[in-house]
Parts: C-alpha cells; structure tokens; sequence
C-alpha cells in the first residue's frame, strides 16, 4: 500500500487501522538518497515521517534504500505503488523472507 503525499494524520489513521485488522509485522519505509547517497530534502520530510511513525506506532519501522525504485517502476510503465513493491521485493530478498 502506498500512502504517499496524504498528510501525517491521513496516513497514521489508515496505518493504525490496518494494524488492527491484519497481522501487520513490520513496516518497510522508503530511504531517498541522492545518486551520490547524499541526504537531500526529500530524505529530511521523510526522516521526520519516521519519527512521527515511531511516536506514534508499536511495530518495528525499517527503512530502505529507494534509490533507483522509481526509474525501474516506470521502466515497466509503474508508478509509485510498484516502485513500493520494488522497495519491499528489495527487503524480502535480503532478509531471506
């Protein structure tokens, strides 16, 4: 699920929700590096979305890496929803899930 430019509370109110109903164990949150792996200002809103995850959140929050994810997605005529699966693909294949 991509939740994406939808505001903190949007977006804490759906993860909150799915939470309850499914067995949700962990979420995998996108690392937007530059090419040069340089923090940039999409890395600073992202870091302080983490943090209001962890505040607000009781599940293990793990972040990845997302460099290059958009330019496969649309390599397959995706959008940010399969750049996601990328990402968490990535995850799945390096921690032997």
């Amino acid at each position: 699920m991509v939740l994406s430019n939808r505001g903190d509370e949007a977006v804490l109110a759906e993860l909150k929700k799915l939470i309850e109903s499914d067995p949700i164990e962990r979420i995998i949150l996108g690392w937007p590096l530059s090419l040069q792996s340089e923090v940039t200002d999409q890395t600073r809103k992202t870091e302080r979305f983490l943090n209001v995850l962890k505040g607000a959140l009781t599940i293990p929050i793990e972040i990845l890496d997302e460099r290059f994810t958009t330019i496969q997605a649309e390599k397959t005529g995706g959008d940010d929803s399969v750049a996601a699966q990328i990402i968490l693909q990535t995850w799945l294949d390096k921690n032997g899930a």
